[in-house]
């Protein structure tokens, strides 16, 4: 438990994940514990905060298409977001190698995002490694939005918090399908521009 974290800058934020520590930042509607995806004891140091488990595969973020390319990142769904991207919006695919399987869990898939998020799109391309975070949460099982909070929470082996301005909305995630994308949670990008997009691709159906 660490009873003593401290707000800490975005620089000191790219020195601690870049040696494997995890932190705790601001991401859309609200805060994150993030640290390197590849890293395994990373890993399992972000999994240790887990107040609940989610139904949905955990999150990491890339830099770059390139990135994503390196990672040999495959799915129907990049041709859809790579247009778009970076935004907040996360598809699902298969884990890639050199991920952790505690990152991948039984159902082997992972959510991938480029985000438009100022601060981590900042942190992204110094550290140049894809991130995986988990939402922060308090003890009511509830996403955490505020500094004070982040302080306050019983959190394990964070190295410090970053301060923000949140915005009002999350990601939408989407999946594929029997032959088609599927959204799996409503965010900032609206059906209605995914549709505008998938007609650039007739494998695509809504």
């Amino acid at each position: 438990m660490n009873n003593n974290m401290t707000i800490i800058d975005i620089h000191q934020a790219i020195q601690q994940i870049s040696k494997g520590e995890i932190v705790v930042l601001p991401f859309e509607d609200h805060f994150i514990i993030c640290g390197l995806a590849k890293n395994e004891h990373t890993v399992k140091n972000i999994l240790e905060n887990e107040k609940k488990k989610s139904t949905q595969p955990l999150s990491i973020l890339f830099p770059s298409i390139r990135s994503l390319s390196l990672h040999q990142i495959e799915s129907p769904l990049l041709k859809l977001a790579q247009p778009i991207w970076p935004a907040p919006l996360s598809i699902i695919v298969p884990a890639f190698p050199g991920l952790p399987s505690s990152a991948s869990g039984l159902t082997q898939m992972v959510s991938v995002q480029i985000p438009s998020h100022p601060l981590l799109s900042h942190i992204l391309n110094e550290v140049q490694e894809p991130l995986l975070y988990i939402k922060a949460m308090n003890s009511h099982h509830e996403a955490i939005k505020h500094t004070q909070e982040c302080l306050s929470s019983p959190f394990k082996n964070i190295s410090g918090v970053v301060n923000g301005v949140l915005s009002k909305q999350g990601s939408t995630l989407i999946s594929y399908q029997f032959g088609g994308y599927q959204i799996q949670a409503q965010g900032q990008v609206t059906k209605a521009e995914i549709d505008h997009l998938e007609l650039c691709d007739d494998r695509f159906v809504s």
